[in-house]
């Protein structure tokens, strides 16, 4: 199965590191997976026509310019309801 992801992270080294621990689990669990990655929000939604075809998205909560949560809630007013997994390196937004 070809799985689309989304990943929106600000950080080059921590991008890559989600992108190869996704390409690694993609592998071992015999799936192929399309992944995007993207330095912040403004760019994400640059791409706003293939937002909604994505399986997941994987967003920074601290970015800058538009924060993680400021991009999931523009996603939800409108209407795209695909699964988003905040990622983040500080403590208050974890969990």
């Amino acid at each position: 199965m070809l799985i689309s992801i989304a990943i929106v992270e600000d950080e080059p080294v921590y991008q890559a590191q989600f992108k190869n621990a996704i390409a690694a689990w993609a592998d071992r669990t015999g799936n192929l997976a399309d992944i995007r990655t993207y330095g912040s929000g403004e760019k994400l939604f640059i791409d706003w026509e293939i937002i909604a075809k994505y399986h997941v998205l994987f967003l920074d909560i601290r970015l800058p310019g538009l924060n993680g949560m400021q991009i999931a809630e523009m996603l939800r007013a409108a209407k795209v309801t695909i699964p988003i997994v905040f990622l983040t390196s500080a403590a208050e937004y974890a969990v």
